[in-house]
């Protein structure tokens, strides 16, 4: 490994500061589940190395008003401890256990799931669906951006000199509403999805849908939604038969690629046994059995 200096931010100004030289190549620390390993391989070699890992406002879990803000160098294990947080999001919980050993989540962060931009990320897909949302700060400056929109290619995000990711937030909906995860991969623990989808749904008191978001995850370069399988399953009764045709139309969002886990025809059989299985989650939610 190539020597690099490191320095430990105390403020989302000191790392600002420390991330806005574009003369040399700075990357930030927040877990480093994946950054290490990257610098070992030699696949990513920093000049300096900023630790954002101590700045207070990153460590962040509450609700404001109607939103939940997840602070992005908050650990995984964290989050996912606080049930009271989370009882309204069955789905994130379900990811944030899923992303590695109880070490890796020990230390792994949101934003720097999000931050790594893998297609095969578990938190992204259920973050789209939930209409997610990340505040992306500098030292004098902070924007919101919709996670569907952050992640713009394999391993870029929309960030720009100076900006790190400081906090998710996610819209707590009033009513009838749930959410899930549900991935395949090929070995039951400490593997990659080849297939991901977070769904949300609200239901009428007819039970009828009244929202669905449906994200993909590993199937396509950056986040997208199933529009066609979300306009469809919309306003119908949440039944066995709607469930199986929405599920049909979700592959016609993906463009799959094939790689060493799978081939690009075997996500797409994948999607609608995953998206159906991710849909009935929801409804088991609901206390609807199908």
């Amino acid at each position: 490994m190539q020597d690099f200096d490191y320095i430990k931010a105390r403020s989302i100004a000191d790392a600002s500061k420390a991330l806005s030289d574009k003369s040399i190549n700075t990357l930030i620390l927040a877990g480093g589940t994946d950054l290490v390993d990257q610098m070992r391989r030699g696949v990513k070699i920093p000049d300096v190395l900023v630790d954002i890992k101590s700045i207070p406002e990153l460590q962040l879990i509450q609700f404001e008003d109607d939103t939940l803000v997840l602070g992005g160098g908050a650990p995984l294990s964290t989050i996912y401890q606080r049930k009271s947080i989370l009882s309204e999001f069955p789905g994130l919980e379900t990811s944030l256990r899923l992303i590695g050993s109880i070490q890796i989540q020990n230390r792994a962060t949101i934003a720097g799931n999000i931050g790594n931009a893998a297609p095969s990320a578990d938190l992204v897909p259920i973050l789209v669906a939930l209409e997610s949302k990340a505040t992306v700060a500098s030292g004098q400056t902070k924007r919101l951006i919709e996670i569907e929109k952050l992640i713009t290619n394999p391993g870029v995000i929309d960030i720009q000199g100076g900006e790190l990711i400081e906090n998710v937030k996610i819209p707590v909906k009033t009513g009838r509403f749930t959410n899930s995860y549900i991935r395949f991969t090929p070995r039951a623990e400490m593997d990659i999805a080849v297939v991901g989808i977070g769904v949300s749904m609200g239901l009428n008191s007819d039970s009828t849908v009244s929202h669905c978001k449906i994200a993909l995850g590993a199937v396509t370069p950056k986040p997208v939604r199933a529009i066609e399988a979300e306009n469809y399953i919309l306003g119908k009764q949440l039944n066995s038969n709607s469930v199986k045709e929405a599920s049909t139309l979700i592959n016609r969002s993906a463009e799959p690629i094939t790689d060493i886990r799978a081939s690009a025809e075997y996500r797409l059989d994948l999607l609608p046994v995953i998206g159906e299985r991710a849909i009935k989650q929801c409804a088991v939610n609901f206390g609807i059995s199908l």
